[in-house]
């Protein structure tokens, strides 16, 4: 029996020290968040915001890292990237690792992103293509080498190293996986599936942008991916006609 209570109150204590735990994790969240990211005076140059940037995506992966306090914090810095006019370069770069930070809250968690979580991935991915369209001076690519970067020197084309044809893709199999994750005889089955009209739309708007470019490898990988929403119906005047062929 004392060795039942003992257990219980070890039990008990660690039950608080966890909650402690948690308590002093949202604690240190809500300080990081409220904390400035730069001194009152600091001038904010290229260098400056890239060197804050690399020090934001070093706890990323670290087991105590809250990966949706990391995106908040990226968005933080893009703000004042672009309040402070530093370019389309720096401003898509630091966008590039926010919308990589979505797939890092999901592999952390959920069999796949949740619907919210998916929707603002959506959003992003849609905001970077069209800075992309907007643009002839803006070369996004995995073929551009990590020295080759240029983020900025406006009067030079941007040069950043990035797929947008891999994050449509990856962004297209969450979607699949939580559709196979639902019952497609219940509500929350064509409720999820709606989205899949504005995927598609951003299916059409990538393959233009690739057409233009003249990635033609990208627009085949946009083709297929298009395929797999298409669908199709047989009208019944045509089967009626192919039972009559002898």
């Amino acid at each position: 029996k004392e060795g039942g209570a003992e257990e219980g109150a070890a039990g008990a204590d660690a039950g608080e020290e966890g909650e402690l735990s948690e308590e002093k994790q949202r604690e240190a969240a809500a300080t990081r968040k409220a904390r400035p990211m730069f001194a009152k005076d600091e001038e904010i140059t290229h260098d400056v915001l890239f060197k804050k940037l690399l020090e934001i995506l070093a706890a990323r992966g670290r087991k105590s890292t809250d990966q949706t306090e990391q995106i908040e914090l990226l968005r933080k810095l893009r703000v004042i990237g672009n309040r402070e006019n530093l370019g389309a370069g720096m401003s898509i770069k630091v966008l590039l690792h926010i919308i990589s930070g979505y797939f890092d809250v999901n592999s952390s968690g959920l069999q796949h992103m949740s619907a919210a979580l998916w929707k603002e991935c959506h959003n992003d991915i849609v905001e970077l293509l069209n800075l992309l369209k907007g643009s002839e001076e803006i070369v996004l690519g995995d073929h551009v080498a990590d020295d080759l970067e240029n983020l900025t020197d406006p009067d030079k084309p941007y040069m950043i190293r990035g797929s947008l044809i891999a994050y449509i893709e990856r962004l297209d199999d969450e979607f699949t996986k939580s559709l196979q994750s639902l019952d497609p005889h219940k509500p929350d089955y064509v409720e999820r599936l709606k989205d899949e009209v504005i995927f598609y739309g951003l299916l059409v708007d990538a393959q233009a942008y690739f057409e233009r470019v003249g990635v033609h490898a990208d627009v085949c990988r946009i083709y297929l991916r298009r395929v797999e929403h298409l669908y199709y119906k047989v009208d019944a005047t045509v089967r009626l006609g192919a039972r009559a062929q002898p």
